[in-house]
C-alpha cells in the first residue's frame, strides 16, 4: 500500500471540514436516532412522517465513504413532505476488510425484516417498503430487493451498480419490482457508467417487464429525486393514500428549484415551445418575416436564426425558404431541432451500423459512445436502450 504524507495543518482543516460539513448537512434531528436492527454497527436514523395512516417508508444507503449521518435535507425534507418515512441505514466494516458492509445484500435484507416486524410501533405501511442508495448503498440494497421481491415495492438508486451491471442483470426475473435508476455522465463514465444500468434494463426487457423499469440521466445532484414522488405513487399498493399530500410535496420540491435559482434543463425549457403546432410556427414565421405578403421568406426577408440557416432551410437552392420548406423545419424543431449529428425520430435510422452514435442527455450535453460500445456485446441492445431511455 502506498504511503500518504499530509502535513499536520491539512489534516486539521480536512477533518475540521468534514466535521463541519456533517453538522451542517442536515438540520433536522432524526425521529429516532441509532436504533439497532442487527448486530455491531447495523444502526438506523429514523425520519417518521407525521401521519394518522401508516406510512410508505424509502430505506437509503449513503455512498463510500460517507456516513448514515450524511443525508441530504432537500430528499428528506421531500420524503416527509409527502408523508413517506425516511430511513438512513449504517452497516461498518465490522471485519476490518476494507469493504463497507452495505455492499452486501445481508444488512438490507435485515432491515427490512427490522421494518416489517416493526412496522405498528413506527407507523409504517409494511406493504410499500421502497430501498435504493447512491453508488456503494446501491450496490446492496438492488440484490436485497430482488431476493425480497414480494417485501419491496420499488428501488429509486443513484450513480447505480458501480462494480458492474453483469452479475446484476443476473438477478432480475419476472418478479422483480420496480427499479428507477440514475446517473450523471455519459457511457464509459468511470465506475459510474450507464452501461451497467443499461444491462439491467435489458434484463428487464428480456423478462417481460420494461414497464418496470427507468434509468435517467442527470447531472445536478440535487436533481436526482425529481422524479421520485411520482415513482413511490405510480408503484405503492393499497390505494394512493393522501395524493394531495404528494402532489404539494412535489410541487414545493419544484418551487425550491426556482428560488434556489436552478435552471431547467433543457428538455423542460423546450417544453413550451415544443406545444406549438406547425402551422402555428410558420404562420408565426411568415407574419414576422415574409414583407411582401407572397407567402415566403426571401435570403434578404430572413432575420435572426432563419436568416443564419437559410441555406440549410431552403432545400430546393430558389433563394426562398416556401410553405413546404417552413413546414419541414418545423417538422425538425418538433422533433428537438438539428442538434449534432442528430438522426430523425423513426426505426429505420435507429441502426447500430452507423459509424458514430450520439444521445442527448437532459442538459442537451452529446456525448460520442461508439469508442465504449464497438468492442462491446452489448453493441446492440444498448444502443437500442440508449435511444429508448436518454434520447429525449
Amino acid at each position: 500500500m502506498k504511503e500518504k504524507s499530509y502535513s499536520l495543518t491539512f489534516d486539521c482543516v480536512w477533518i475540521a471540514a468534514n466535521l463541519l460539513l456533517c453538522s451542517v448537512a442536515f438540520s433536522q434531528s432524526p425521529t429516532h436516532a441509532d436504533v439497532t436492527y442487527g448486530a455491531g454497527q447495523e444502526v438506523v436514523d429514523m425520519y417518521l412522517a407525521k401521519s394518522p395512516a401508516p406510512t410508505p417508508v424509502y430505506i437509503w444507503g449513503h455512498a463510500k465513504g460517507q456516513t448514515y449521518k450524511r443525508v441530504s435535507k432537500d430528499a428528506v425534507s421531500l420524503c416527509l413532505d409527502a408523508g413517506y418515512s425516511f430511513l438512513s441505514i449504517e452497516a461498518n466494516d465490522d471485519n476490518n476488510d476494507g469493504i463497507q458492509d452495505l455492499y452486501f445484500k445481508e444488512p438490507w435484507l435485515k432491515i427490512l425484516d427490522f421494518v416489517i416486524a416493526n412496522a405498528a410501533k413506527y407507523n409504517i405501511d409494511p406493504e410499500n417498503i421502497f430501498i435504493g442508495g447512491r453508488s456503494l448503498g446501491s450496490m446492496g440494497s438492488f440484490p436485497a430487493a430482488m431476493e425480497r421481491w414480494e417485501d419491496v415495492r420499488g428501488v429509486y438508486s443513484m450513480q447505480a451498480l458501480p462494480t458492474g451491471g453483469k452479475p446484476h442483470a443476473a438477478l432480475v426475473g419476472k418478479n422483480s419490482p420496480p427499479c428507477h435508476l440514475i446517473y450523471r455522465g455519459a457511457p464509459g463514465n468511470g465506475n459510474h457508467d450507464p452501461l451497467n444500468g443499461i444491462m439491467v434494463q435489458e434484463a428487464y426487457r428480456n423478462a417481460g417487464i420494461a414497464d418496470r423499469f427507468v434509468i435517467k440521466t442527470e447531472t445536478r445532484d440535487r436533481q436526482w429525486f425529481d422524479g421520485f414522488v411520482e415513482f413511490v405513487q405510480t408503484n405503492r399498493i393499497g390505494g394512493k393514500g393522501d395524493q394531495q399530500r404528494a402532489t404539494q410535496a412535489a410541487l414545493k420540491w419544484k418551487s425550491r428549484e426556482t428560488s434556489a435559482g436552478i435552471k431547467p434543463t433543457y428538455t423542460e425549457r423546450q417544453r413550451p415551445a415544443n406545444t406549438i403546432t406547425k402551422e402555428q410556427r410558420i404562420t408565426n414565421w411568415l407574419r414576422s418575416q415574409d414583407k411582401n405578403g407572397d407567402g415566403k421568406i426571401a435570403r434578404d426577408e430572413a432575420t435572426g436564426l432563419m436568416k443564419s440557416n437559410f441555406t440549410r432551410n431552403d432545400t430546393n437552392k430558389d433563394n426562398v425558404v416556401d410553405r413546404d420548406e417552413l413546414g419541414k423545419l418545423a417538422d425538425r424543431l418538433a422533433r428537438g431541432g438539428y442538434g449534432r449529428n442528430r438522426q430523425p425520430r423513426n426505426q429505420q435510422t435507429r441502426t447500430t451500423e452507423q459509424s458514430r452514435y450520439r444521445f442527448r442527455v437532459r442538459d442537451n450535453m452529446h456525448q460520442d459512445i461508439e469508442r465504449t460500445l464497438q468492442n462491446s456485446p452489448w453493441k446492440t441492445p444498448v444502443y437500442e436502450a440508449l435511444v429508448r431511455s436518454f434520447d429525449g
